[in-house]
């Protein structure tokens, strides 16, 4: 999401035909994909407290915390040193990623879900509803 997000921010700057794809992305992640990695995060930290302990699965979850905002702030520095003249270029093709389905929440969702039958089904069962949660997120 982190890179998502610093893609976006800078992308609204883009030429005005690639500017609305990006407003209209960033405001689709405010309201989908946010509570999605939310869920999703406490899901994780969830199965890590309980495959490695309660402090571990806490440290785990800082280090994933700081390792999203580095991936933002790396991000933004890449954009901020972009020449002007290559942001439309780069919009472009994450405006393609994004349309093919390269980033989104919804399917790694799913896929995050669908692994944890073989890895630990009954972690898999007692967290169905989170997934069927965000599975209405995804139609409303």
């Amino acid at each position: 999401m982190g890179v998502l997000s610093a893609v976006v921010t800078f992308c609204v700057q883009a030429s005005d035909d690639i500017a609305p794809f990006f407003r209209k992305h960033k405001t689709y992640m405010s309201k989908k994909y946010a509570p999605v990695a939310g869920l999703l995060i406490g899901v994780h930290r969830e199965l890590m407290e309980k495959r490695l302990g309660q402090k571990m699965g806490k440290s785990l979850d800082v280090l994933a915390k700081q390792f999203r905002s580095v991936a933002y702030f790396s991000f933004k520095q890449k954009f901020n040193t972009l020449p002007p003249t290559e942001l439309d270029r780069v919009c472009r093709n994450f405006e393609k990623q994004i349309k093919a389905g390269e980033w989104d929440v919804f399917r790694l969702a799913d896929e995050y879900f669908i692994s944890l039958v073989p890895y630990d089904s009954d972690f898999h069962e007692a967290n169905k509803v989170v997934w069927s949660m965000i599975k209405k997120m995804r139609v409303d």
